[in-house]
């Protein structure tokens, strides 16, 4: 693959000796910078201008949950930094990008596609460099002119990760009922720590959230009680210790039709 800032191409051999030919692939499918591309099961994805992309024989859109809250914070005129890297053990894309507010117009911020099953993070980070698992035991990334390790132990650097997963609001019959939620059945792997859940409500789409929590989940937790109304619903998780090791499972909530 040849990549042009407009359009990308294919080279193509053809025959001896070391005849190749190049091909019109499409006419739209530019890269926003020279290292924002990365290859991962097969297929190579890139990001373009406000757009990314895929090829695994064909180009095709990548559907992005969060378009266009990477692009409206990029600072267009530092685009030629984008940079792309693959994180293997967990299926993901990640580019690194600066955002309008970085200084002096470096890389501070991310987003990562997994490739499995479509679902996309975002986050701050200042990373100009990324090499992948498959040379070193762990991705090596370049930050603050410093060199790390990624993907290994508990904590960042000595200090706490800071971890936080909050989802979009959802909803019964589209809005049509309220929901009343009584009881959330927590199911994690947690090793070490706690993890603490929060719970907010919206009575319309404009209205201001009510928060319940947050509740401390351990290891020993079963279940939590509580009495959350509203038509929209949404769950967040953070973690602020140190060295603290969990994956999620199902989060089961016991949820009702409330008028």
């Amino acid at each position: 693959l040849i990549f042009a800032e407009d359009a990308l191409y294919g080279l193509l051999y053809i025959g001896s000796p070391f005849i190749f030919t190049t091909n019109l692939i499409s006419a739209h499918a530019g890269i926003i910078s020279r290292n924002a591309h990365a290859e991962l099961h097969g297929s190579t994805y890139w990001m373009s201008n406000g757009v990314f992309y895929k090829y695994d024989g064909a180009v095709s859109e990548v559907p992005c949950s969060v378009l266009d809250y990477v692009f409206d914070r990029m600072d267009r005129n530092q685009r030629q930094k984008v940079v792309a890297g693959v994180n293997p053990s967990f299926d993901e894309i990640v580019w690194f990008y600066p955002s309008q507010t970085s200084s002096p117009g470096e890389c501070d911020s991310y987003v990562a596609y997994n490739v499995l099953d479509g679902s996309w993070a975002i986050g701050s980070l200042d990373r100009t460099f990324w090499e992948d698992s498959e040379h070193y035991q762990y991705p090596v990334a370049l930050g603050d002119g410093e060199i790390y390790y990624h993907e290994k132990g508990t904590n960042a650097d000595g200090a706490a990760l800071g971890e936080h997963i909050e989802s979009g609001y959802f909803d019964l019959d589209d809005g049509d009922h309220y929901s009343f939620l009584r009881r959330l059945i927590p199911d994690f792997d947690m090793s070490s720590g706690s993890v603490d859940v929060t719970v907010k409500t919206k009575a319309y789409p404009r209205s201001t959230a009510r928060t319940y929590g947050p509740y401390t989940v351990t290891s020993a937790t079963e279940k939590i009680d509580l009495r959350a109304r509203g038509r929209q619903i949404n769950f967040r998780l953070d973690n602020a210790a140190l060295d603290t090791d969990w994956r999620m499972d199902a989060m089961r909530g016991d949820v009702v039709p409330d008028g």
